[in-house]
């Protein structure tokens, strides 16, 4: 029997194994599974009967978390590949116990449990950033260019979920960090968060990921509105400032060598019948996308199970253009939204799409920008890869849509 005591002690351990789990998540993820499993262990004991009766948590949202892993585990019973779906279970797993332990660490604490939270998230990408700046300076045989850009600066992850993170911790700079310092007038810490916000921008441009581009794009958007908002000036002007921020956006963004390479490549899968045989990573979502679109017109209301997906658009894309393109490789739908389709059909996108546009139109009606940001962080974001399927994006999806949006507003209230 655990005493109350104890359990107290059990609790404070459970939060610090949360802030260095998330600390962790931008750095090695080898030891991510290790302390999710100690996480989630210490938070199981520190569970309280009052706990489940709080109207503090807001309860079907976070139902809705094992509703989505539910519909999982069913889709296993119609899958040929049972390997497949029971690894994928695995993957998934802080789906069923992520979400609820990461709302409650507000509800056991204070106000500042939050606040700590995304701090040590924010320090983690910063210490990942000197890191991987340290190996491309010194990790190679030769210093050139390209050990700043893409996979060869992104020493942990793939730079599409690096910069998914670098995004989130890009809003938490500007939308909750910042203006606390504004309020306060401290001119210093002012510029230190501008400067850090810099940075932060600066590696998601190097990274050279896509969707991380148009993540920060979102962003920085964002935080032009909100600036805008609270000027005491003319509409007009307020609609002037706003279209030249967002030319100088676009401006900025096009001169990326990724984005126009990605616009050359949309322009010849536009206006070729055919895709070339030597794939690009836009002419192998076009060709998986459509083949996944396909498949639905047959599966589109239980799909065809979460160990199926892969081997299905595979044999959709050969039956589909044969001897024209070797994928190769058994790749994933590269969007998430597309791939939960095909594995639990209409349920199972209808969920979690619910669970981006739900906190999404929140945080539009109560002018919350940071939770707003984190909404469609995600959405650019599972639009382009399967991230739910990956430890690093179903640990980020699960932990962090809760902890901003688990919680009902007289909890705490955030920018």
């Amino acid at each position: 029997m655990v005493t109350s005591f104890t359990q107290d002690k059990i609790e404070k351990i459970h939060y610090w194994l949360g802030l260095l789990l998330i600390f962790w998540l931008p750095l090695d993820s080898n030891y991510i599974p290790a302390l999710s499993t100690f996480w989630i262990l210490t938070g199981a004991l520190t569970l309280r009967r009052n706990y489940f009766n709080t109207s503090k948590l807001r309860w079907n949202y976070v139902l809705l978390f094992f509703v989505f892993y539910l519909l999982h585990v069913i889709s296993v019973l119609y899958s040929s590949d049972t390997g497949v779906a029971w690894f994928d279970l695995e993957i998934k797993l802080p789906l069923l116990f992520f979400p609820l332990l990461s709302a409650l660490l507000l509800i056991k604490g204070n106000n500042k449990r939050r606040e700590n939270l995304l701090l040590a998230f924010v320090v983690g990408n910063f210490v990942a950033i000197l890191i991987c700046l340290g190996f491309a300076l010194w990790g190679h045989d030769y210093l050139a260019s390209s050990n700043f850009q893409y996979t060869e600066l992104s020493y942990f992850h793939h730079p599409s979920y690096f910069a998914m993170y670098l995004a989130f911790a890009l809003a938490i700079l500007l939308f909750y960090f910042l203006p606390r310092y504004q309020k306060k007038g401290q001119g210093n810490g002012i510029g230190v968060i501008l400067f850090l916000s810099f940075v932060l921008a600066g590696f998601i441009i190097l990274l050279s990921s896509r969707a991380g581009i148009l993540a920060l794009f979102i962003v920085v958007l964002l935080k032009i509105i909100h600036f805008i908002s609270y000027l005491e000036i003319k509409t007009y002007l307020k609609y002037g400032i706003f279209f030249l921020m967002l030319g100088i956006l676009v401006f900025v963004a096009s001169k990326n060598q990724r984005v126009q390479k990605g616009v050359d490549n949309f322009k010849t899968i536009v206006s070729a019948e055919n895709p070339d045989s030597d794939l690009n990573s836009m002419h192998v979502r076009y060709i998986i996308w459509k083949s996944g679109i396909k498949i639905l017109q047959n599966h589109g209301i239980i799909g065809v199970g979460n160990g199926d997906v892969k081997n299905r658009l595979m044999s959709k894309a050969d039956e589909l253009y044969g001897q024209d393109v070797d994928l190769k490789h058994h790749y994933n739908a590269h969007n998430q939204f597309l791939d939960s389709f095909l594995a639990l059909g209409i349920p199972g996108l209808l969920v979690l799409l619910l669970l981006i546009f739900w906190p999404g139109v929140y945080a539009i009606k109560k002018g919350q920008y940071l939770l707003l940001s984190l909404a469609l962080i995600l959405f650019v974001s599972l639009f382009f890869e399967s991230m739910v399927n990956r430890q690093a994006g179903v640990v980020f999806f699960a932990f962090f849509l809760p902890l901003m949006f688990g919680d009902k507003p007289q909890n705490n209230k955030l920018s």
